[in-house]
């Protein structure tokens, strides 16, 4: 969800009653409550199951690693937190999903 702004091109840029700044935040605002709810909900369907996912990248000094399941987009959605060894950057792994924190999963390499 973005703010509305006046953006060039864009047929609503020329209308002369603009929405004003604080209602287009206001609106913005209402959208993520609601949407984060939605989100929740659509996450916790993967709790104690199995994904594949693709590691990005690993935590320094843990044995963890930062990844992306098929249904996370990358700087757009959350991500999956990953425990166990040998989690390389590239790598493909199975992992169980056993909690949501927010809207990030946390999981451990399956068997």
């Amino acid at each position: 969800v973005f703010t509305y702004s006046r953006e060039e091109g864009a047929a609503a840029a020329t209308f002369k009653a603009q929405v004003r700044q604080r209602t287009a935040q206001q609106r913005k605002n209402k959208l993520e409550e609601v949407q984060i709810k939605i989100t929740e909900k659509r996450l916790d369907l993967h709790l104690g199951k199995n994904l594949v996912v693709l590691v990005e990248e690993k935590v320094k000094g843990e044995d963890l690693a930062l990844a992306r399941a098929y249904l996370q987009a990358p700087d757009v959605d959350g991500l999956i937190v990953v425990k166990g060894k040998g989690l390389d950057p590239g790598g493909r792994y199975r992992v169980r999903v056993g909690r949501r924190n927010g809207v990030d999963l946390e999981a451990s390499l399956d068997g």
